[in-house]
């Protein structure tokens, strides 16, 4: 059961590697015009994109919680040091998840700067610092739970 609780997981992260490159390639081509300028179907897919994100995410969220259940109904019948490394199991992998995130956050943000100071449309460059104050905020948001969980602790492991 918790193989197939792994596996699904394992599945659900590559989904959200595959759609963050994806919202990644479309923001760079929807940068390359003005909002109002923007394609309208790469809006909508860019829009589609972000809230398969969210949904992936919060279905990520849910089946680390499930597992935490399930953890804690076989600590009823298991030894607890196994339930101990259940628990630390699922959080190195929430602790490789944001690590990933935050890298993830910290490329595109360089990217998203350097198109700031090279864009010549005021418009633009208001555009871009929106998005990088959204993206830092977002960053700021992965940095807060990756101390929360102490996953500096788990780095040396």
């Amino acid at each position: 059961m918790t193989d197939h609780l792994d596996e699904e997981v394992e599945h659900l992260r590559e989904l959200l590697r595959t759609h963050r490159r994806t919202l990644m390639i479309l923001e760079e081509q929807i940068a390359q015009f003005t909002e109002m300028e923007a394609p309208v179907h790469k809006l909508s897919q860019r829009d589609q994109v972000r809230a398969e994100i969210q949904r992936l995410e919060a279905q990520l969220q849910a089946l680390s919680s499930q597992g935490g259940r399930q953890a804690s109904q076989a600590s009823k019948e298991k030894p607890p040091r196994k339930t101990d490394s259940t628990g630390r199991n699922q959080r190195q992998q929430r602790c490789d998840s944001l690590g990933e995130l935050i890298r993830d956050a910290q490329a595109l943000l360089k990217e998203y700067e350097e198109l700031r100071l090279l864009a010549d449309n005021p418009k633009e460059k208001r555009r871009l610092e929106r998005q990088i104050a959204d993206l830092k905020a977002q960053m700021k948001d992965y940095e807060a739970e990756y101390q929360e969980l102490q996953c500096h602790e788990l780095e040396g492991r």
